[in-house]
């Protein structure tokens, strides 16, 4: 008996970004790393300050809430570009 199996790109990539187990470790400990997010979540503030994007902070909210806060934004903006 022949099978196909199929496997989502994110898991069919894992064996091809990390060829060992070390690369693995280290790329998680980068992911984790306290400064290394602190640094990045500062870059994308920077980013949005730059562009005068609006910033949502999406610390406990469900996607449902999120969509709710973006869609708000949405609105404004839409009201103010009409005035």
């Amino acid at each position: 008996m022949t099978t196909g199996n199929s496997l989502t790109d994110a898991v069919t990539r894992i064996p091809r970004e990390y060829h060992s187990e070390e690369e693995a470790i280290r790329a998680a400990k980068e992911y984790i790393d306290q400064q290394a997010v602190a640094e990045e979540v500062a870059a994308s503030r920077r980013l949005c300050a730059k562009h005068n994007w609006p910033l949502i902070d999406v610390t406990r909210r469900s996607i449902e809430e999120t969509a709710a806060a973006v869609l708000a934004l949405l609105s404004e903006r839409r009201r103010h570009a009409a005035s």
